[in-house]
Order: C-alpha cells, then sequence, then structure tokens
C-alpha cells in the first residue's frame, strides 16, 4: 500500500512539475528571444546616419532623415538587403534574403534557431520588380509582424498608413493602399502576387476585389508596391497581407 501510495505522490508530482516547467522554458525562450532584439535593435542604430534630404516627389529639400548604411549591416550579416519600419509603431527591422527560401522563417538576425524569425524577402522578388513581397511571423506580443492585425480596423489604417523600406541610398515611403485575408495555398494568388506584366498586375487586383479585401487607394501597372504577409488564423493557411504603393522617394542631400 506504501509503495502505491508513493507511485501515486510521484505521478502527482510529475503531472504538477511538468507543466510549470514547460511553462518556465517557454517563459525563458522569449526573454531570450526579446535580448536578441533589442541587439538587432542596437546593431542597426549604430548604422543609422542622420542627414540632411531631398523628396523626389517634391523636388524639396527636408530636415534631417535617418538613413540605414546597409553595406554596414551586411557586415553583420551579408544577407541583409533592406530595413523597414512603419513609423509609430514597433515595426523596425533589418529585412533579409537567402538563396534558400523560407531560411529566414525559424532564424534569427544572427542566422540560429529562433521562435521569431526574421522579416525577410520573397526569393521571387526581383530588382525594381512590381511588388517587393516581404513575409514575417504574427507574435502574439506585436513582434515581428504581430501588428499587422490592426490593419484591419479603418482607424488604424489611416493612422498607420505609410511604410517605409530602406535601402543603402534611399527611403521608399509607401501609403496603404489594400489590405486583404487569403490562403497561402491560392495558386490565383501565388500566380499573380509578384507580377511580371500588365495583365498579373490586374489580376492581383481582381483576386482583392473579389476576396473581399479593403481599397484605400487602386494600384496598375507601372506603380512600385511593397506587401507586408504574415499569418492570420481563421483559415488553413490563412495570411494576412498589407500593400503599400509607392508616394515618395526620399535621397541624402548630396546625392
Amino acid at each position: 500500500m506504501k509503495i502505491m501510495k508513493n507511485f501515486i505522490s510521484a505521478i502527482f508530482a510529475a503531472m504538477v512539475l511538468i507543466p510549470v516547467l514547460c511553462i518556465g522554458g517557454r517563459i525563458f525562450q522569449y526573454h531570450s528571444e526579446n535580448t536578441k532584439l533589442k541587439q538587432v535593435a542596437e546593431i542597426a542604430a549604430e548604422y543609422t546616419v542622420h542627414e540632411p534630404a531631398v523628396s523626389l516627389n517634391s523636388q524639396t529639400e527636408l530636415e534631417m532623415e535617418s538613413f540605414m548604411d546597409i553595406n554596414g549591416l551586411k557586415t553583420e550579416n551579408a544577407d541583409v538587403v533592406g530595413f523597414v519600419e512603419i513609423p509609430g509603431t514597433i515595426v523596425s527591422y533589418p529585412v533579409m534574403k537567402s538563396e534558400e527560401a523560407d531560411y529566414y522563417i525559424r532564424r534569427g538576425f544572427d542566422k540560429k534557431r529562433s521562435i521569431y524569425g526574421s522579416i525577410y524577402m520573397d526569393n521571387a522578388c526581383y530588382e525594381n520588380g512590381a511588388n517587393t513581397v516581404l513575409y514575417g511571423h504574427n507574435m502574439k506580443s506585436g513582434k515581428m509582424f504581430g501588428t499587422l492585425r490592426h490593419y484591419m480596423d479603418a482607424a488604424y489604417r489611416e493612422e498607420h498608413k505609410e511604410i517605409r523600406y530602406i535601402t543603402d541610398d534611399r527611403i521608399e515611403c509607401y501609403d496603404v493602399c489594400a489590405v486583404f485575408l487569403a490562403s497561402a495555398a491560392d495558386q490565383d494568388l501565388i500566380k499573380n502576387l509578384i507580377p511580371y506584366t500588365k495583365e498579373e498586375m490586374e489580376n492581383l487586383q481582381n483576386y482583392i476585389a473579389n476576396h473581399q479585401g479593403v481599397f484605400m487607394d487602386e494600384f496598375a501597372w507601372g506603380d512600385r508596391l511593397l506587401t507586408l504577409a504574415t499569418c492570420e488564423y481563421t483559415r488553413k493557411d490563412g495570411r494576412l497581407f498589407v500593400i503599400g504603393k509607392l508616394k515618395d522617394t526620399i535621397i541624402r542631400k548630396e546625392s
């Protein structure tokens, strides 16, 4: 009888202890990930340069703008291709691109395994292409692309309509023009998300309209688009897409 009681006590203790250890391990893991994000932010700050600038759209001089030394960031990780930020939000991250598709889906800036992953560019994107597509995880904390869920709200879209994509020599400013939900496995979307022709661009716009997407502004062939994509959990393989249309390009004044 005593052996049985000890056995039951051990089972009960294990039932209590194992979940506690799992929760504790998860908390430690997220703490470690947040520490790494802070380190990435510190690295980015080291390569941020504040300089007088010029708007190519209005041909006017601007006050100091924050440019990013992408070549400097490449000394930390050669896969960096740009930097994305949404003013007024926590979205402010290096953008990665690897020859291996989805390499950074579960890897951080240091290339080590990470539950946050990194913001990374679709491998099908091409230089000066019609649509640059960036992916990031939808974290409950709002980290990475977790705040994109708020773009389903009209007031939030209006308040945070500008998305900035920074390369070594310029800041591209995009205004959010469309938001929609879709399945990542939908072939009609896959074929047209990164358009190579006018017809594919029109197909993309029609796709959004046919899937209850929200338009703030229309786009057409010849426009430059930037799309942010993250997971969405109301459907199988669901994705949330936030599309911005290029409105202005800012360069250094001496350029």
